[in-house]
């Protein structure tokens, strides 16, 4: 709990100012490196414009919403009265602390990392757009990249959104602990979070190489 709360929060909050910049680098790098010719140049503007608008639209948003705040905790077992007390529950149900986390703060952390799932969506389209245009890459370039080792920078700074790990890492330690989940056992659930996981780091990976 206190790993989802203190760094599984706080850092994708601080995650604007620190990759929304980077993003605006790496697209400005695009057009000073010289690597989109003069007549993809309007098709990188609409590319742009469409994943602005995409960015900035609401319905998305309050699509987000509603699934982070549906009442899941209704159908988890660790939120059910238990014999053995806990923070958030006792045998009659749950606590002050529990209604607090299960129906604000809990899925406003899901909130979060819901919508940061949706940039780097983005994110991702917009390079696989960019990429499927007629760019200028020169193999020869000494940053190794053929000229886009920039985007290897821009993508470090979502590193920050690794401490969302912790909020994946307890989630899992409370269904060993009020689930009882075996430990040599690894459920679909875990299974796909893990994949999810492994995959934001592959991706990051990627840029660099």
């Amino acid at each position: 709990m206190y790993g989802r709360f203190l760094l599984a929060l706080p850092l994708p909050l601080l995650g604007d100012i620190m990759i929304d910049p980077a993003i605006r680098l790496a697209v400005a790098e695009f057009l000073n490196a010289s690597l989109i010719p003069d007549q993809e140049l309007p098709k990188v503007e609409n590319i742009l414009q469409r994943m602005l608008r995409l960015r900035d639209a609401w319905i998305p948003e309050i699509i987000l919403f509603a699934l982070a705040f549906f009442p899941v905790f209704l159908f988890q077992h660790e939120w059910g009265a238990g014999a053995v007390s806990s923070w958030h529950t006792t045998a009659k149900g749950l606590t002050g602390a529990g209604w607090w986390y299960a129906v604000f703060s809990g899925p406003f952390l899901r909130f979060v990392i819901y919508r940061w799932a949706f940039r780097y969506f983005i994110w991702s389209a917009l390079l696989g757009r960019i990429g499927r245009l007629h760019l200028t890459l020169m193999p020869t370039h000494p940053d190794h990249a053929a000229g886009l080792n920039f985007l290897g920078l821009a993508q470090k700074h979502f590193g920050v959104l690794c401490a969302l790990g912790c909020a994946f890492a307890g989630r899992e330690a409370n269904s060993r602990l009020f689930e009882g989940a075996e430990s040599q056992e690894l459920p679909s659930g875990s299974l796909g979070r893990l994949l999810r996981s492994i995959g934001w780091v592959n991706a990051g990976a990627a840029e660099d190489c």
